[in-house]
């Protein structure tokens, strides 16, 4: 047979095939090795994200909870804060309540008025939060307000009670506190404002007095001719009121915080110290003297400024 001789050609063409069919595999092989590689990056990819969520996740689960133990704990600090406050709020309240007194004894002149005044201020339960009792006149009329700012009064002085009606004040609760005197004086305090007569023994110095608007007034108390004021800083002014009243309030270490002037010159007056100094009606000394056997401490002593004598001198007798 005869010998087949290739061309130089046909040598280089085939060369470069076998190179190129060489290079597809390779190729092949790569774009494989590739996917292969895309297929892992992706799962890496997936995975580390899930990663960082789930510690994303995890720190803001660690936050929150940080954060609700912090409220918890901020909460039982302010509900015992809030139990002290109460506690201190109630002792306060009872220490008030055991040092102006929650049971009563009184005699009004009056019979209407004695029987009105026993439904507003009832038995004792009821009378704790009673804050400040007067009598007017002889005894036919009274004041009452109690803590929660509501007040009831009957047969208050002429000019204070036509006052109210005519500025359209003359609603229960609408007075604060208020004094009155024999001859129709009077001192009120009502919301947003004060008023008081200018009828009275030195008018002049009282009106200098409770205009002073550096000092509160505490405690006013009328009597024949005579008026004390007892400001919330301890201080004492008055005018005509018993010798023996005098000396009791200049030489007591303490201050007053409780005064009545009643007729004849009975009077009750308390110190801050709790000592106490009195002059009293007979019927209203001897209950005094019956609530004491029984144990309990009188607080205050309310005296009506007007009357004939100590005997129909109408009175009120608190105590603990």
């Amino acid at each position: 047979a005869a010998a087949v001789v290739l061309e130089p050609a046909d040598d280089e063409e085939g060369a470069m095939r076998r190179q190129l069919r060489e290079m597809d595999a390779a190729m092949c092989a790569m774009m494989e090795s590739r996917a292969v590689l895309v297929t892992h990056l992706n799962a890496v990819e997936v995975a580390s994200r899930a990663a960082v969520v789930a510690q994303a996740t995890a720190t803001a689960a660690a936050v929150a909870a940080k954060a609700r133990k912090k409220a918890a704990v901020a909460e039982a600090h302010a509900r015992a804060e809030a139990m002290v406050r109460q506690h201190e709020a109630d002792e306060a309240t009872r220490q008030m309540v055991q040092s102006r007194g929650s049971a009563y004894c009184f005699y009004l002149d009056d019979d209407d008025a004695s029987s009105d005044f026993s439904k507003r201020c009832g038995t004792a339960p009821n009378f704790a939060s009673v804050k400040h009792v007067v009598f007017f006149g002889g005894g036919d009329g009274f004041f009452v307000s109690r803590d929660d700012g509501n007040s009831h009064w009957a047969g208050l002085p002429s000019l204070l009670a036509d006052r109210l009606v005519t500025e359209q004040r003359n609603h229960v609760g609408e007075l604060l506190y208020v004094a009155g005197g024999p001859h129709g004086e009077y001192y009120a305090e009502l919301k947003g404002s004060t008023w008081w007569s200018a009828d009275m023994v030195d008018s002049e110095r009282f009106d200098s007095l409770v205009h002073d608007q550096s000092r509160i007034v505490s405690r006013i108390a009328f009597g024949h001719d005579s008026w004390v004021i007892v400001f919330a800083d301890g201080v004492t002014s008055w005018c005509g009121i018993p010798e023996r009243m005098v000396n009791e309030i200049s030489h007591n270490a303490s201050h007053p915080t409780e005064v009545s002037l009643g007729a004849n010159e009975t009077f009750y007056i308390r110190f801050a110290n709790g000592s106490s100094d009195y002059s009293l009606p007979i019927a209203c000394a001897d209950h005094c003297d019956e609530v004491v056997a029984r144990g309990f401490t009188v607080t205050n002593v309310i005296l009506s400024p007007g009357g004939n004598n100590i005997w129909e001198s109408s009175w009120l007798v608190r105590y603990s």
